[in-house]
């Protein structure tokens, strides 16, 4: 189980009054002092920083200060994940893969998991050798297993915990033959280049949005519509209470406001409608 984490390296993203309740709540949290605690991260979250909303999370999870709420630490877990924060890509795949808040399911378990394991998340490479050696939400694979554990060895720190993972990988190797090593070895190395290549890519400059087309924008305004939000009629143009609409659904959802339509808005559009549809569902 993950506890609330204060890095350094997250104290020169937050601004300094922000960064203050975040340390606040973060200290008032480890005192047992929950009411302080979520006084302290709420607006803090709120104003999109993904620690505090990860923390946040974690309190509604586990019950701590407030009732066990597993939809609202979902939430939280979720505007973190958007912003690409490897902390809250792990914890909506163990929300996943133990069913909390929403039907278990494995197959989503392994997408998140492997979205943090692209960050080094080594807890997230482990998770992954288990259900992959499992065949949970997928087939068994000996290999797969194998790569994963043998990633999270490379960026574990020495010591008892990354013995303990040599030893599940080394376990797995002894029911694989000499060759399925080797490939499972070129496998992780492959894996490697590919995160590295898509990380420099990922930080080169982005082109200039193309226009929605009429589709995509009647699209929007459905999943707008399904969501309780008010876009007007789905007649694929972009006016001003389309515009309030996605504004509204922005700041619910902990995205920058723009009132534009951008291929992440519709990605988190269509993640809160599916969601909205299994709940209707299974009530």
């Amino acid at each position: 189980m993950r506890r609330i984490v204060l890095t350094a390296a997250f104290s020169f993203i937050l601004a300094t009054p922000a960064w203050a309740g975040f340390q606040q709540g973060w200290s008032a949290y480890y005192r047992g002092e929950y009411a302080t605690a979520l006084r302290e991260l709420r607006p803090v979250a709120e104003q999109g920083h993904p620690a505090a909303q990860i923390n946040l999370g974690i309190m509604y999870e586990e019950g701590q200060g407030v009732a066990q709420d597993y939809a609202e630490a979902l939430k939280w877990f979720r505007r973190a994940a958007r912003q690409d924060y490897a902390e809250g890509q792990f914890k909506l795949g163990e929300m996943y893969a133990a069913g909390k808040g929403v039907p278990q399911d494995h197959g989503q378990a392994i997408e998140w998991y492997e979205k943090a394991a692209a960050q080094r998340d080594t807890q997230a490479m482990i998770e992954l050798g288990i259900l992959y050696n499992e065949g949970k939400g997928t087939d068994p694979d000996k290999l797969q297993a194998f790569k994963w554990y043998r990633l999270a060895v490379t960026y574990l720190p020495p010591g008892a915990f990354r013995n303990e993972v040599i030893g599940k990988k080394d376990k797995i190797a002894v029911a694989m033959t000499r060759d399925q090593v080797h490939q499972a070895e070129a496998m992780a190395q492959l894996w490697e280049k590919n995160t590295q290549q898509t990380a420099k890519a990922t930080a080169a400059p982005a082109s200039a949005p193309a226009r929605a087309s009429d589709a995509s924008i009647r699209e929007v305004q459905e999943d707008l519509a399904t969501l309780g939000y008010d876009p007007g009629p789905a007649d694929g143009k972009i006016g001003p209470r389309t515009r309030r609409a996605i504004r509204a659904f922005e700041s619910d959802s902990g995205l920058s406001v723009t009132g534009e339509i951008s291929a992440s808005l519709r990605t988190v559009l269509r993640e809160e409608r599916m969601i909205k549809t299994e709940g209707a569902s299974g009530s």
